[in-house]
């Protein structure tokens, strides 16, 4: 079967009259009827007091009955009281008041996730718009349901504790045009996977006082505008990977968000340009423009990191762009970082003369293979970008091991874990420092 151009294995002509209700589901899943088996020569101390209590679903605070052919709620309220985790996703719900019926029915209720259900075949907002809902409701996952945006928003209205909303995978192309307004209590928004492609569909959102998390990841948005200061006031983290976003426009515009602290933007054009070719590379080109941030891809920035960033972009032959020249201040923030540095505007052999002794890194050689573990270990201060193979051919010269026979491996000084080295990145890669060890072994 399918629906809405996506593939659904749980609404098949063999299924469609095994329909049952959510409390038969959780009845068949929870509750087991059959007496124990006791002709065994061993016998299970207490085992009928353990069924009987596994089979009180009056006990349960968690609920999982996705992919279960679920088409109605039922009566919940006097058969699960106390549960508040609910998870029916995956199931033929085709009618928003079900939604309603598992909050009103379950006052412990603070998460319910029936994504992949068939909720948009008959989606109306105006009797959403009636009655009262859950006050306990925290999290409400609402994806790939072919639900309208304004149906979501007139859901959400009856949930004066909810905080974070997953509507992703929809084909929602503007929040634009909605007649009901956003509860102003939200905090958390997932709106990855649709057909947003402008900066303005998303304006509904930007009087929110309490958005504190927004993910917009893979939809078709090419730019992000500036910020007026009433805007975004409480947004800290912004998720926008796997979005074409090619100018550095949309990255000067990130750094006029007034609260921002984390962004998350993996995999996107303006940030891996082919003239940025290792990862630190990259992370410097976004703290730079963004040296209000306190996260970049879910790893702290640190004060050394900016401090390195800003020295290694005012060492760049052309330091500043187009797009550099138009953003407001930016050109008095390169002004002030060349003062704080003692560098003259346009003397790059000055900017490199800084940033060389920056660049090394002291790190431990220590052979392990069966070969070569009788040898000493050997320290050396090395190219913070200096390619894997290049630190083969390093580890060659000082053990006689030939690079194919190698394989190497980072343990950094505040894990002991130790990851292995690819030989198609460069060591920046995994964050090496002052005191990281490479373990030399043979393949």
């Amino acid at each position: 079967a399918e629906y809405m151009g996506r593939k659904v294995d749980h609404v098949t002509n063999c299924q469609l009259s095994n329909m049952v209700t959510a409390r038969e589901a959780i009845r068949n899943k929870y509750c087991d009827d059959e007496q124990p088996d006791n002709t065994n020569t061993f016998q299970f101390v207490g085992q009928e007091k353990a069924l009987e209590r596994q089979g009180d679903v009056s006990r349960l605070s968690t609920v999982c009955v996705d992919h279960s052919d679920i088409d109605s709620v039922g009566e919940l309220s006097d058969f699960i009281p106390n549960v508040d985790h609910v998870d029916a996703s995956d199931n033929s719900l085709t009618s928003c008041s079900d939604i309603l019926l598992f909050a009103t029915q379950l006052p412990k209720l603070n998460f319910l996730n029936v994504c992949r259900n068939r909720l948009g075949e008959n989606a109306d907002v105006e009797p959403l718009l009636e009655g009262s809902g859950n006050t306990s409701l925290k999290e409400l996952i609402l994806s790939e349901n072919g639900l309208k945006w304004d149906v979501t928003v007139a859901i959400a209205t009856h949930f004066p504790q909810l905080r974070t909303i997953r509507h992703c995978n929809d084909g929602i192309e503007t929040l634009e045009g909605s007649t009901v307004n956003l509860p102003i209590h939200l905090v958390t928004i997932h709106l990855d996977g649709n057909k947003i492609d402008r900066w303005s569909a998303l304006s509904p959102l930007a009087t929110l006082p309490n958005l504190q998390t927004l993910m917009i990841c893979d939809n078709p948005i090419t730019t992000i505008d500036p910020c007026q200061p009433s805007e975004f006031p409480a947004l800290r983290e912004f998720h926008i990977s796997q979005c074409p976003i090619n100018s550095l426009t949309s990255i000067h515009a990130i750094n006029t968000f007034p609260s921002l602290e984390h962004l998350v933007a993996s995999r996107i054009p303006v940030i891996n340009d082919t003239t940025m070719p290792t990862e630190r590379s990259k992370r410097a080109n976004v703290l730079v423009r963004c040296h209000k941030l306190i996260r970049l891809n879910f790893t702290e920035v640190t004060a050394k990191e900016l401090s390195e960033s800003e020295k290694w972009f005012l060492g760049q032959s052309k330091t500043m762009c187009q797009e550099d020249e138009l953003a407001p201040g930016f050109k008095d923030r390169i002004a002030a970082l060349r003062e704080k540095y003692q560098l003259r505007e346009g003397s790059d052999s000055d900017a490199g003369a800084v940033t060389t002794g920056k660049e090394l890194i002291e790190i431990e050689l220590r052979p392990t293979g069966p070969s070569i573990c009788s040898m000493p270990p050997q320290k050396r201060s090395i190219p913070r970008n200096l390619p894997v193979t290049a630190l083969q051919l390093v580890c060659a010269r000082l053990f006689g091991l030939p690079p194919p026979k190698q394989r190497l491996f980072h343990i950094h000084p505040k894990s002991p874990v130790a990851e292995d080295l690819e030989e198609r990145l460069s060591i920046d890669f995994y964050v090496m420092t002052d005191g990281s060890v490479v373990l030399v072994d043979e393949k």
